[in-house]
């Protein structure tokens, strides 16, 4: 009897943790897929300096993404600590700080990298007119890195709770 019931729970838990992860990775994929998107259109309006500008630019974005999924990594293991402690009402103090601490820390962190655009988009070797390119479209994306923010901690709050369907539909 037992064997029969550590056999259940164990192909339950593989099921439960592959909806998860792969729900998590759907929701990730539509996230850099739109730099992907906006790269292949761009490209196609044929100047090259434009596309090398999204291709740096990329670059940058891909590490403000980062962070953001390091912060929400944190806050979904805080909330689903909890959770499995069985402390309701710490889950939702836990939630509350997650989503505030990355609205703060999404906004602050977007102003960092707005005042070191100029010296980040050098730094990945961009010059002349594909670094004025780069420059401002950074300067359109960089400002949404709060929103980003908030939708992906939200995410991973929602898989904290077992809710895989909403937390990607939260990210795509």
């Amino acid at each position: 009897m037992a064997e029969a019931q550590a056999k259940f729970l164990t192909g339950n838990l593989f099921a439960h943790i592959t909806v998860m992860a792969s729900t998590f990775s759907i929701g990730l994929m539509a996230v850099f897929a739109v730099d992907f998107i906006d790269m292949i259109f761009i490209a196609m309006l044929g100047k090259e300096e434009l596309a090398a500008a999204v291709g740096y630019a990329a670059a940058i974005l891909f590490f403000n993404t980062s962070f953001v999924i390091g912060m929400a990594i944190a806050s979904g293991a805080l909330v689903a600590r909890a959770r499995g402690e069985g402390n309701a009402v710490q889950a939702e103090a836990r939630k509350t700080h997650a989503l505030a601490y990355g609205a703060i820390f999404g906004v602050g962190f977007a102003a960092l990298v707005w005042t070191q655009l100029p010296w980040l988009v050098t730094l990945m070797g961009a010059t002349g007119e594909t670094a004025d390119l780069a420059l401002s479209y950074l300067r359109i994306t960089v400002p949404a890195l709060p929103f980003l923010m908030i939708g992906i901690i939200g995410g991973a709050i929602l898989r904290a709770h077992g809710d895989a369907r909403r937390a990607m539909m939260s990210t795509i």
